[in-house]
C-alpha cells in the first residue's frame, strides 16, 4: 500500500461525500479549507439531493464518480462508511479519510465495525486514514483535508512535520509552531490507526524533501520493531524525529485504550530502545513543540554545552542546578573569549559562563547581543540562552541582539523571565528577523537544548555491534523436551559453555558425590537445592553457605533436605549444587527480557537485594558494544560505588560489559530465550563471577539443535 500513501498525502484529485451547503458541516468545512488554500487539482462532489453546490457540480453517488479518483474525503455518518467505501473501491479510488468516530475507541463492537472497514480498504488496496480523526494538512501543496479551519501558512518552505493520533494535539502544535514562526510541511491525524498507522506517514516524511523534523504524538505504536528500524534510517538521514509517547502510568495507559482503542507497550523499554536509535522522547506537549522547533530553525544539532547571557545574578545559580537536573554542561568559557568578553563589558559583569551583565544592561542594552555573539563564536559553547527580565527593555535587547546573532548556526533561544510579563510585537519582530526562538521561561529553554544537545550527542555514537557467526549450543541442550525454566546448574552450565565466568560447581545427588565434589573444587562451598518446583530456593532453606570442611558439609546437606522437605515436601529435588563460595564484591544484576512488542532488550544495574529497593537500572539494545555498555553503567545513580567511591578499588566495569554484550550475542542466536537473570553478578577490582542464574525458554521449551548466526 506504500505507494498510495501519495495518493492520500499528495492527491491530484478529490472527492468530498457529504458534501453540504451547511456551514458548520463536516462537507463544507472540507471544501472550504481547499477553496482557501487554494487546491489547485480536481474536486468533485458528491450529495444525492442537490446539482450544484458553490457553484461547483454535484453527483448524486459515488458510482456516479469518474474512475480512479486520489481521494475520498468521507464526510458522512458512520452508519454509512462501510458502504461508501465499498463503493470506492468500486471506483478505483486510491485514498480515503474517515472522520467519523464510535469505533474501537467507543466499546466492542464499535472495535468489529472498525475491523469490518479495515479489510473492505485493505482488500481494494484503499490507503484509510482514521477513523476517528481529525484528517490531514499538507501545508505545501495546499491541501488541507480536515473539518477544522485551515488557513494558507504564512511562507511556504520545509519544516515541521506533525503525526498525531490525536486531532486536537495535531492543530495545536500547528498553532504553537506559526506563533513561534516555524512552518509546518505535512500534519497527519491517525486517529485509530484502523488500516494506515503512524508507521507508514513516518515512512513517507522519511524520504519527503519537504520535512526537517518529525513530530509524533502516540498513544500507540501498532509496529514498534518497525518503527525501530524506521528510527533507524530517520537517524541515517539526519532527520530527526521528536516523540511523545503516553503509557507511563496505569492510568495513562488505561485512558489511550478508552480514547483510540490502543493498548500501550512497555513504556520503559519503548524509550531506552528508541533513545539508542536517536529519537528525542519528551515528556510533554510544551517540550515536544519546544524542541522541535529548535531543531528545525537549526538543523545541525549541537554536541558541546550551553552558554548563558543573563542581567539576573541569581539565574546563574540556578541555571547550574537545572543544567545538572537534565544532563546539560555548562563549559568554561575559553581564554580568548574571556579575553573579548574584558574588552567589550563592564568591569564589574561577571566574565564566567553564565555571564553577568549586571543592571550596566539597562543603560547599555547591546551588551546582550555583543556578549551573546561572543559566547556562540566560541569552540566550547554549543548552544546560546539568553535570558532577560521582563519589561520594556527586553524588547531593546533583542533590537540589538537580533542582527549580531542573525547568521549564528547554534541554536540560539531568547528567554523573558515572567509568565505574565509584556511581550511586544516590537520584540517578536526582532527575535524573527534574527531567527531566534522566544520562551516565556528559562527552563523551557535549556531543557529544549538539553534534549537538542542530547540528540547531537547520539549521533555521534559509532553504528551498533554486528554479531560474529555463532557456533554454540541451546539453552535447552541434553534438557528434557518441554522444560521452560532451567534450574541453575543447567543455566550456568550453558552459560559457562559460552564464556559467561561462573563458580567452580558440580551437581551432587548424593553425599558421598558432593564430598568428592567439594574435595575437588576446595573449601569454603555453597549448597544449592535444584529441583524445577523451586525456583526460590532460598524461600525454602535451599541454600547453606559456609560449608568449610567434610563434617559441616555433612550438616549442611541433612539440613538442606530437611529444610526443604518442611516447606515443600512434594517437591522433586534432582540434586544439590555444589559451589565454591566466591569472595565478597559489588553485587549487580544483568539480564535479557524478550519484549512481546519491542523484541530482547539487556539491562544492567545494582543487584542483590538492592535491585528491589533503588530500582536502579538502564535498559539498553542487545547490540550495543562493550565500550557502549560500560558507559551505560557509568549512568547508574550508584555508580560511584562501582568508580571506587570512600578509598574503595574501583571495579572491572569492562569485564561486567564483557559479559552483558555476551548475553546480547546469545539473545540474538537463540530465539527461544524469553529470559535471562543473572542476580547478583559479582564484580572485583579485576574480573566478575555470575552467581546466580535465571534462564527461561519460551512455549516452545528445550531444544538441541546447535545454531549457526
Amino acid at each position: 500500500m506504500a505507494w498510495k500513501i501519495g495518493r492520500l498525502l499528495r492527491p491530484a484529485s478529490i472527492a468530498i461525500v457529504g458534501a453540504s451547503p451547511k456551514p458548520a458541516s463536516p462537507g463544507a468545512r472540507v471544501l472550504d479549507n481547499l477553496t482557501r488554500c487554494g487546491f489547485g487539482g480536481s474536486i468533485f462532489l458528491v450529495n444525492p439531493g442537490r446539482a450544484e453546490l458553490e457553484g461547483r457540480p454535484c453527483v448524486p453517488s459515488i458510482a456516479d464518480l469518474p474512475y480512479g479518483i486520489d481521494l475520498a474525503a468521507l464526510c458522512i455518518p458512520k452508519s454509512a462508511i462501510a458502504d461508501s467505501l465499498q463503493e470506492c473501491a468500486a471506483r478505483g479510488i486510491g485514498a480515503a479519510v474517515v472522520f467519523a468516530s464510535g469505533y474501537a475507541e467507543q466499546d466492542e463492537q464499535g472495535a468489529a465495525e472498525q475491523e469490518i472497514i479495515a479489510g473492505i480498504a485493505r482488500h481494494a488496496n484503499i490507503a484509510l486514514l482514521g477513523p476517528n480523526c481529525l484528517g490531514l494538512i499538507n501545508a505545501v501543496d495546499g491541501i488541507p483535508i480536515t473539518i477544522t479551519a485551515s488557513n494558507p501558512p504564512a511562507e511556504i518552505k520545509p519544516g515541521v512535520s506533525v503525526i498525531a493520533q490525536s486531532g486536537a494535539f495535531m492543530s495545536s502544535l500547528r498553532a504553537t509552531f506559526e506563533l513561534k514562526g516555524i512552518p509546518t510541511s505535512m500534519l497527519v491525524s491517525v486517529g485509530n490507526q484502523a488500516v494506515l498507522g503512524a508507521e507508514d506517514i513516518l515512512e513517507y516524511l522519511i524520504a519527503d524533501s519537504n520535512t526537517q523534523v518529525i513530530t509524533i504524538f502516540a498513544e500507540r505504536l501498532r509496529e514498534p520493531k518497525r518503527f525501530l528500524e524506521l528510527a533507524a534510517r530517520a537517524r541515517n538521514a539526519s532527520k530527526p524525529i521528536v516523540l511523545m509517547h503516553t503509557g507511563k502510568s496505569s492510568q495513562a495507559r488505561a485512558a489511550a485504550q478508552s480514547h483510540t482503542g490502543a493498548l500501550a507497550g512497555n513504556h520503559a523499554v519503548m524509550s531506552a530502545l528508541l533513545s539508542h536509535e536517536s529519537v528525542i522522547m519528551v515528556d510533554s506537549l510544551d517540550e515536544l513543540a519546544d524542541v522541535s522547533a529548535l531543531l528545525c530553525r537549526y538543523p545541525s544539532p549541537p554536541t558541546a554545552g550551553v552558554g548563558l547571557v543573563t542581567n539576573s545574578g541569581a539565574l546563574r545559580a540556578i541555571t547550574f542546578d537545572y543544567c545538572d537536573a537534565v544532563g546539560l554542561d555548562v563549559p568554561a568559557l575559553d581564554e580568548a573569549t574571556k579575553a573579548a568578553l574584558v574588552g567589550r563589558l563592564p568591569a564589574f559583569a561577571v566574565l564566567e559562563n553564565p555571564v553577568d551583565l549586571t543592571v550596566q544592561v539597562l543603560q547599555e542594552p547591546n551588551l546582550v547581543g555583543i556578549a551573546g555573539k561572543v559566547l556562540v563564536d566560541d569552540a566550547n559553547i554549543g548552544s546560546l540562552v539568553l535570558a532577560v527580565h521582563a519589561g520594556l527593555e527586553a524588547a531593546e535587547y533583542a533590537k540589538h541582539a537580533g542582527p549580531l546573532l542573525a547568521d549564528a548556526k547554534k541554536p540560539i533561544a531568547y528567554s523573558v523571565l515572567g509568565e505574565g510579563a509584556l511581550v511586544s510585537p516590537e520584540l517578536v519582530a526582532s527575535l524573527r528577523a534574527g531567527g531566534i526562538l522566544l520562551f516565556r521561561s528559562v527552563e523551557r529553554a535549556l531543557g529544549a537544548v538539553a534534549k537538542a544537545t542530547a540528540y547531537g550527542q547520539s549521533l555521534l555514537h559509532p553504528p551498533r555491534r554486528s554479531f560474529a557467526p555463532f557456533h554454540g549450543i541451546r539453552p535447552g541442550h541434553g534438557v528434557k523436551s518441554g522444560v521452560k525454566t532451567l534450574m541453575e546448574f543447567e543455566g550456568k552450565r550453558w552459560l559457562s559453555a559460552h564464556g559467561v565466568p561462573t563458580p567452580r560447581g558440580r551437581l551432587a545427588t548424593t553425599l558421598e558425590e558432593a564430598r568428592k565434589i567439594a574435595a575437588d573444587i576446595g573449601f569454603p562451598v555453597v549448597l544449592k537445592v535444584q529441583s524445577r518446583d523451586l525456583p526460590h530456593k532460598s524461600d525454602v532453606g535451599g541454600v547453606i553457605l559456609n560449608i568449610t570442611d567434610e563434617a559441616s558439609l555433612k550438616r549442611g546437606w541433612h539440613e538442606l533436605h530437611e529444610n526443604v522437605h518442611k516447606t515443600k515436601a512434594d517437591a522433586v529435588i534432582e540434586g544439590v549444587l555444589i559451589e565454591a563460595t566466591a569472595p565478597r564484591g559489588i553485587e549487580l544484576v544483568l539480564g535479557i527480557r524478550r519484549d512481546p512488542d519491542w523484541g530482547p532488550v539487556l539491562l544492567v544495574g545494582l543487584g542483590g537485594i538492592w535491585i528491589e529497593v533503588l530500582n536502579d537500572v538502564r535498559l539498553m539494545p542487545i547490540n550495543l558494544s562493550e565500550s557502549a555498555i560500560a558507559a551505560e553503567l557509568g549512568k547508574l545513580r550508584g555508580a560511584k560505588i562501582l568508580q571506587g567511591a570512600r578509598g574503595r578499588t574501583s571495579s572491572d566495569i569492562h569485564a561486567v560489559a564483557k559479559i552483558a554484550a555476551q548475553l546480547g550475542h546469545l539473545a540474538a542466536a537463540c530465539p527461544e530465550i524469553s529470559e535471562i537473570d543473572l542476580n547478583p553478578v559479582v564484580v572485583y577490582g579485576e574480573g566478575a563471577l555470575v552467581l546466580d542464574a535465571l534462564v527461561v525458554l519460551d512455549e516452545n521449551g528445550a531444544g538441541t539443535e546447535r545454531i549457526n548466526t
